[in-house]
């Protein structure tokens, strides 16, 4: 449990640690009581559309694993849910005066296939496993800007957010002759919704220049966990069952680039964005042949990587 915190604590610096060190080189170069507080003018009818791809490097928990012992699937190695992933994102959003905003968004994490293969020394038969996984988040925020920093919109938010995550698992063998032949195929499905709470900053680095953008966030959901699980196997014949748990997600993301104006309307962002997901997955461990007996926990994931933003202000929402 001491190095399951420790783990937590270093990937929880990693999501925030850019974001706070710009935000301790605003404030420190800035006072942020200061009385006389540059205003910023701001068209409060603004409506703008983003879209973001990025790529993820997939540096999560495995949640597969079989018993070393089994002659049947013993020899695959672990695998995590999925390998690399690509993220991509739609935002549209308003200003409805110089402080009040909001803005809904749809996220997608979709990761190519964890593989694994392996021929057991005298033996004619091959086994195999796949994992892949699949994130969707819907969001929706209300968002304030205090201006408690001159010449720096910062920007705080809350809205809910719901997440709808698939991950599949599928192992198996089979023997080149013809003969034995065994699928097992785990099917674990999050549904859940809950409070998201988070912070921006857009920190000019020069006079009609690019720009700092940092941003954090966090979020508490609550749902169903379900797990489909079948078999067919020609000694053990077909089987599986069907159950629904009730759980608790936690979720941490941070993300900083920078951001320059390509047109008078539209800007581009560059950037490195990171994600942890706390309980998102069911696992299944020490997996075996015959009627495919498995032990389960819950399990992490945790991705990051380099993004773009294309952002086009639309006009006037009035």
């Amino acid at each position: 449990m001491l190095l399951l915190g420790r783990s937590y604590s270093f990937r929880f610096r990693q999501l925030v640690r850019t974001s706070l060190i710009g935000l301790a080189v605003v404030f420190a170069n800035n006072p942020a009581w200061a009385a006389d507080v540059e205003s910023r003018p701001v068209d409060v009818t603004e409506v703008y559309l983003s879209v973001t791809g990025g790529y993820l490097f997939n540096r999560s928990e495995d949640n597969f694993s079989v018993d070393p012992t089994d002659n049947k699937v013993g020899n695959l190695e672990s695998l995590q849910p999925g390998s690399e992933a690509w993220f991509t994102a739609l935002v549209m959003g308003q200003r409805i005066d110089s402080h009040w905003d909001w803005r809904a968004s749809a996220q997608s994490i979709m990761s190519s296939e964890d593989d694994s293969a392996a021929s057991p020394p005298n033996t004619g038969d091959t086994e195999w496993a796949s994992n892949e996984l699949s994130v969707i988040t819907l969001d929706l925020e209300a968002g304030y800007h205090p201006d408690l920093i001159a010449g720096v919109d910062l920007r705080v938010y809350a809205g809910p957010r719901v997440v709808l995550a698939e991950n599949k698992i599928s192992y198996g063998y089979e023997d080149d002759g013809g003969g034995e032949l065994g699928q097992y195929d785990h099917e674990n499905s999050v549904s859940a919704i809950g409070p998201r709470l988070g912070i921006d900053a857009l920190i000019p680095l020069m006079e009609d220049g690019p720009r700092l953008v940092l941003a954090s966030s966090g979020s508490v959901l609550f749902g169903d966990f379900e797990k489909d699980f079948s078999y067919d196997e020609t000694d053990a014949g077909r089987g599986g069952f069907n159950i629904t748990n009730n759980g608790t997600i936690y979720n941490l993301e941070g993300s900083a680039g920078i951001q320059f104006n390509v047109l008078s309307n539209a800007s581009l962002e560059f950037g490195y964005r990171a994600q942890q997901w706390w309980n998102l997955l069911e696992s299944v461990d020490d997996a075996k042949s015959g009627d495919g007996e498995f032990s389960s926990s819950r399990t992490d994931a945790f991705m990051h990587g380099p993004y773009a933003t294309f952002r086009l202000k639309l006009g006037s929402g009035r």
